[in-house]
């Protein structure tokens, strides 16, 4: 389990564990971290994400700055993806 920092936000934002959609240009924030999730590109089989790059579907990656990592369910040419952030 992660401790808490009780300066990271509970309130506008993603709990952690969820699955979410993003599009080209969203950013948010992940509750109880220090995590905000910047997208700035989806392809039909990837998303580029600010702090980890670019990250296939079906893949994961490490989220720069924290012990989190983030998951990509899905990506469509159509620039939506589908993710999720689990932390140690």
């Amino acid at each position: 389990p992660v401790a808490v920092d009780p300066s990271w936000p509970t309130d506008n934002c993603i709990p952690l564990g969820t699955r979410f959609m993003m599009s080209t240009g969203d950013s948010v924030t992940i509750c109880q971290t220090p995590v905000v999730v910047k997208v700035s590109a989806i392809t039909s089989d990837n998303v580029m994400v600010e702090g980890s790059g670019v990250i296939n579907e079906t893949a994961s990656k490490p989220i720069v700055g924290s012990n989190c990592q983030l998951t990509v369910y899905a990506a469509d040419a159509e620039g939506f993806a589908e993710m999720r952030v689990r932390c140690n």
